[in-house]
């Protein structure tokens, strides 16, 4: 009978028949390994003996784009600069990943010999942001830019009625990674002032009577830029059809702020989805919007190759309440496990997006 063990204490091994080869799994890593082998004869007593060996762990090739763990509870992207990227949260993980079965598990001293890189931040076309306390809805894109919703009529008009399941919350410690865009038009030299940045500069607001210190001036659920230059409803009145329903609620019941007719397509040039969306036509048939503005055709199923190797997800999928008079033009499909859909970008110092 013997026992073997990685531990002189054999605690809690019984003794089992003597086998001619034995297999053992040694402790993880590289470095010497003592092994403890004891032997009991028929009489009772037993013999141990102990073998060192030095052991090298094998390099296993971990392909870039991979999620790989160690033994903590961290998870990273292993990017194509040879860096591993935390995610630091599982909503994030969960927008590059619909479940943890593609995760690669590695030793903790494999996993040191990587360089840590830049954070991952939530793929677009998935979730929207917000940040703890503060009111603000975020759309991430690509390069870690977060670009605000000007208001819910915005968020209905790109991501229908349920647009709010869509928001997960983070610390606002999490804000430190992304690059928040902004509408901003000020421009001290030629003095362009826009208090609100909102897009509208003072003059141009002053011009419709809202004001340059709120971006809603009459609360109505939609700002004033969308007022001016999307819808031309008044600014300065919740109501501009005097009908008793605030503009903003009627076209989220798909009705027009001026009264007349329902809303039968989103006005042109107006609102855009965020580079990186999953839309999906009448017809069922799902489009990747590509990051030269084109759509790109995936499939018309979600369990076809085309759309679960690049890590799509059909709750993350867009059908617009609303259709649009302009869309993105059509220019081929995308392919297996495409890098244009699989890859993360984030900003550098420069302020180039660049893939990781």
């Amino acid at each position: 009978m013997f026992q073997i063990s990685n531990e002189s204490s054999f605690a809690g091994l019984s003794f089992v028949p003597v086998l001619r080869v034995s297999d053992w799994t040694l402790t993880a890593g590289s470095g010497e390994k003592t092994v403890y082998v004891r032997f009991k004869d028929a009489s009772g007593d037993t013999t141990t003996t102990v073998k060192r060996i030095m052991y090298k762990e094998p390099l296993r090739y971990i392909p870039e784009g991979t999620a790989i763990k160690g033994q903590g509870s961290a998870v990273y992207y292993f990017g194509f600069d040879g860096k591993i990227h935390p995610f630091l949260n599982s909503q994030t993980f969960q927008s590059w990943y619909p479940d943890f079965t593609k995760i690669v598990y590695v030793s903790d001293v494999k996993l040191r010999t990587y360089p840590i890189g830049l954070s991952m931040c939530v793929r677009p076309g998935t979730w929207l942001v917000k940040f703890l306390s503060l009111p603000r809805v975020y759309a991430p894109e690509p390069g870690c830019s977060l670009r605000p919703l000007r208001s819910e009529v915005e968020a209905f008009i790109l991501y229908g009625t349920d647009w709010q399941k869509r928001i997960v919350e983070f610390d606002p410690f999490a804000a430190s990674i992304y690059k928040v865009t902004s509408f901003d038009v000020s421009d001290k030299a030629k003095n362009i002032v826009d208090k609100d940045r909102d897009g509208l500069d003072s003059a141009k607001e002053a011009s419709f009577g809202s004001s340059d210190a709120a971006e809603d001036t009459d609360s109505d659920f939609l700002s004033d830029f969308e007022e001016i230059e999307y819808w031309f409803s008044d600014p300065n009145d919740a109501d501009s059809d005097d009908d008793g329903v605030k503009d903003g609620r009627e076209i989220a019941e798909k009705a027009s702020p001026l009264g007349g007719d329902a809303i039968r397509e989103v006005p042109a040039n107006t609102y855009v989805h965020p580079v990186g969306s999953l839309l999906r036509d009448v017809a069922g048939k799902f489009y990747y919007l590509a990051r030269d503005g084109t759509l790109k055709s995936v499939s018309t199923r979600s369990t076809d190759v085309n759309f679960t190797s690049n890590n799509f997800q059909e709750r993350f999928a867009v059908w617009p309440p609303i259709r649009f008079k302009t869309t993105p033009p059509e220019a081929g499909s995308i392919g297996r496990a495409s890098l244009e859909a699989l890859r993360p970008k984030q900003t550098d110092a420069a302020g180039n997006v660049v893939d990781l």
